[in-house]
């Protein structure tokens, strides 16, 4: 039987398997981006389960500051409400698009 790596949500910090959560990685020149898939991005990561009210606790609680070590930016916070709820509406969060890149700043 294969392993299957398991991470806690910043959010809700209750564990899941790693697939089911998105990756939030701030890169070395301090831009964030989301990881939906593909390869691991360099970089400070944190892992949120992909539903609005988990990116919200993330968001009001600190945990995406407390892991990358520095405080999250009005528009980084906006541009990550409206990846969560563009991926609600075409369906569950193992459906999202397998994209990644930068939120707007």
């Amino acid at each position: 039987m294969r392993h299957v790596p398991i991470r806690t949500c910043v959010g809700c910090r209750t564990t899941d398997a790693q697939l089911r959560l998105w990756r939030a990685v701030v890169d070395a020149a301090g831009r964030l981006h989301i990881q939906t898939g593909g390869p691991r991005q360099a970089g400070r990561g944190a892992y949120v389960h992909p539903e609005e009210k988990c990116l919200i606790a993330a968001i009001s609680r600190g945990g995406f500051e407390r892991s990358f070590r520095r405080k999250l930016l009005l528009p980084e916070t906006a541009a990550l409400l409206a990846l969560v709820r563009g991926a609600g509406a075409e369906g569950s969060g193992a459906d999202a698009p397998k994209q990644q890149g930068p939120t707007p700043a």
